[in-house]
Order: structure tokens, then C-alpha cells, then sequence
């Protein structure tokens, strides 16, 4: 729901932004400015869902060549290095925020941080899921 509600919101702002210009020779100046702040919130939505509904890219020609009970395990490996990544991500991004979340955006004058608080609560978000992926593997290996 929250991925459609920015997509959609993204859109209708475009729109309403390109049918302004072109129809009444007016456009909105913080239109722009909304819909970059919007995209990363767009962007780790769409990481988080393809985290939890296991559709991220991987190299199934290597792990293929392994037996099945070994698969289990490099999956569980490599989601609990995926977790970790990213939330040492999420703590870059925290830092990042703390630091640089207060300034103002030029036109519609809020806080930088509602913005770029995807990178952290993104990456903490899918840092979690891939913890649960692995935790899931690791007890269906069982």
C-alpha cells in the first residue's frame, strides 16, 4: 500500500505539474523538489518487498552446483551478509541524517531529513527482513 500510494502520488504530482506548464503557461516550483525527496522513500520500498517476498536477484548457477543441504546453508549465509551490509548502512544513514537531516529544502522550506530518513529506516527495515529470511532458512534446514 505504501509503495502504490507513492507511486501514485509521484505520478499525479508530475502530472498536475507537466498539465499546469503546458495548459496554463504555469508550473509548481516545489513540485520537483517533492518528487526527488520522494523516490528513496519509493526506492527501499521496493527493496523491502522484494526482501520479504524473496524475488531478489541472486546467482542460482553457482549455488546450483552445490548438494541441497549446502544450498540451504550459503542462502542463510548470504542473507545474514546481506543484513549485516545493510545495516551498517543504516548506521552510515543514521549518522548521515543526524548530521545533514536539519537544513532547509529551497522551496518548500522542510526539514532535509524527511527525505533522506529512507536511507537509514530503509536499509534498517531490509536489513530486518533478510535477519527473518535467514532465521526462516536456517529452521527449514532443520
Amino acid at each position: 500500500i505504501l509503495g502504490v500510494g507513492l507511486l501514485g502520488g509521484i505520478l499525479a504530482i508530475v502530472f498536475a505539474n507537466a498539465l499546469s506548464r503546458y495548459a496554463l503557461d504555469r508550473s509548481f516550483v516545489w513540485a520537483e523538489e517533492l518528487v526527488i525527496g520522494l523516490v528513496p522513500w519509493l526506492a527501499v520500498t521496493g527493496l523491502f518487498l522484494s526482501v520479504r517476498r524473496r524475488q531478489m536477484i541472486r546467482i542460482e548457477f553457482f549455488v546450483d552446483r552445490f548438494d541441497p543441504s549446502m544450498r540451504s546453508l550459503l542462502a542463510a549465509g548470504a542473507q545474514l551478509l546481506g543484513a549485516a551490509m545493510l545495516a551498517w548502512l543504516a548506521w552510515l544513514g543514521f549518522n548521515y541524517v543526524a548530521t545533514f537531516g536539519g537544513d532547509r529544502t529551497p522551496y518548500l522550506a522542510l526539514p532535509k531529513g524527511l527525505f533522506t530518513s529512507a536511507l537509514w529506516i530503509g536499509a534498517a527495515a531490509v536489513a530486518l527482513a533478510f535477519a527473518a529470511a535467514s532465521w526462516r532458512e536456517l529452521r527449514r534446514r532443520r
